[in-house]
């Protein structure tokens, strides 16, 4: 059964129609997320540059 599925979604997916409906799903999707992925990365930006200013605020943290 599962070979017939096989053939059946690589005789599917060489038809223009269907990568032309998946090129418009993957760019709704990119669509819809880039927001939330740019939102992270900025997050994720300022924890670092905070992290950095808190070590060097407080001297490095090396050995005296």
């Amino acid at each position: 059964m599962s070979k017939v599925v096989e053939t059946f979604l690589a005789d599917a997916l060489k038809h223009e129609a269907v990568q032309s409906g998946m090129n418009q799903l993957v760019e709704k999707l990119v669509a819809l997320l880039r927001p939330l992925l740019i939102g992270i990365g900025v997050i994720w930006a300022l924890i670092l540059v905070g992290i950095v200013v808190l070590v060097f605020r407080k001297g490095g943290g090396g050995v005296q």
